[in-house]
């Protein structure tokens, strides 16, 4: 996991080598891109004792034991010329600076922490739609009481008595009570109250859900975008690879990295509280979860990445305890002025701020972690 700058101070050796035109080796690193200008070829044939050489040569005539030594005698001078040339290369070389690596740690360390907050926004989201989903089932339970109980009034027919005006002979007024059948409408208190309790319910059912769906859908965009910032970043090393490719920085390698780590750390400290365990164990299958749905969920690189970066990098920065406050305060005024120039609207900004981007982001990193280790 080496950066550009230090491809010249790669050796090569290649042992139990019999002939240097003969290595199979070398074929394997070609494909890697390993250069292999500062190469060196060793026999271990030579290496073998003397006192075992002859025991193993028992039962040989002398001249074959003779031609063994000899091979022996030419190996080792090989060898040696090897070995003096490794000799004075390691003379010659210029040593390199340590900051690409150091960099190069951070900016995995960043993708850690996206991932982490990737998997806090993918956990709330999953815990958001199971309140959706138990939200729908109370208010179809709620509108199947409503339609159960919507008919509390009831219509009856009754007798009643009225008073009819009539003239006799068409001239004399007179009253005549008769009785006639009404319609009557009753209400059955119990089912009207229930009725009545089922819409208020069903009105803040609804409410509720509908903020529900607001907040999954905030943390489902979430989870979007935040995949875009850790293609950002795993792309950014990759282009200051030596080969163009390193181990354990792509986020399902990662992931995995931070499964493993969480796991040994766990058998290993018996201390930990019942709370704790339960949390390491949530984080744990958050991880796995994760790791099984990542390559699934669509993740672009929008011009809004480089702000989430930023921010992402002044998270862990706050957070980290050894970093001295006077350094934290001279980090934050240069996340401040990274935020002003660096907000693209567009792709084709994005792609314009790239270069000038990561040396900012190179300048933070160093101000926070090299500097400090180096004083």
């Amino acid at each position: 996991m080496l950066t550009e700058e230090y491809k010249d101070n790669i050796f090569v050796c290649f042992t139990h080598v019999t002939s240097p035109l003969e290595v199979d080796a070398r074929e394997l690193l070609v494909k890697m891109d390993i250069p292999l200008t500062k190469s060196f070829y060793f026999d271990n044939l030579c290496l073998v004792p003397f006192d075992l050489l002859k025991s193993s040569m028992n039962g040989h005539d002398k001249k074959e034991f003779e031609d063994e030594v000899e091979t022996h005698s030419k190996t080792w001078k090989r060898n040696k010329k090897y070995f003096d040339s490794l000799i004075s290369a390691l003379q010659e070389i210029r040593p390199c600076s340590p900051l690409p690596m150091v960099l190069l740690y951070h900016k995995r360390r960043l993708i850690e922490y996206l991932i982490v907050s990737y998997i806090n926004s993918e956990s709330n989201a999953e815990t958001y739609k199971e309140s959706i989903q138990q939200s729908q089932k109370q208010l179809k339970s709620t509108n199947d009481l409503i339609r159960a109980n919507s008919n509390y009034t009831q219509t009856q027919s009754q007798k009643k008595t009225v008073i009819q005006r009539k003239k006799f002979l068409w001239l004399i007024p007179y009253i005549k009570k008769v009785k006639v059948n009404v319609e009557v409408q009753l209400i059955d208190q119990k089912k009207y109250q229930t009725y009545q309790s089922n819409l208020e319910t069903q009105s803040r059912l609804k409410e509720e859900l509908s903020e529900l769906e607001k907040e999954h859908e905030a943390y489902s965009n979430d989870l979007q975008f935040i995949k875009g910032p850790i293609l950002y970043v795993e792309e950014m090393i990759k282009n200051r690879a030596m080969n163009g490719y390193y181990r354990n920085i792509h986020t399902k390698e990662v992931i995995q990295d931070l499964i493993d780590k969480l796991k040994t750390n766990g058998e290993r400290d018996s201390s930990k509280t019942e709370e704790q365990i339960a949390e390491l164990s949530e984080t744990l299958t958050n991880l796995e979860r994760v790791n099984k749905v990542f390559d699934s969920i669509k993740g672009e690189i929008q011009p809004f990445a480089l702000q989430v970066i930023i921010h992402m990098c002044e998270y862990f920065l706050d957070k980290d305890s050894d970093v001295p406050d006077g350094r934290k305060e001279q980090c934050f005024k240069l996340t401040r002025l990274m935020r002003q120039q660096f907000n693209p609207k567009t792709k084709q900004e994005l792609d314009q701020l790239g270069d000038d981007f990561e040396k900012k982001l190179d300048q933070f990193l160093a101000t926070a972690y090299f500097e400090q280790e180096n004083r």
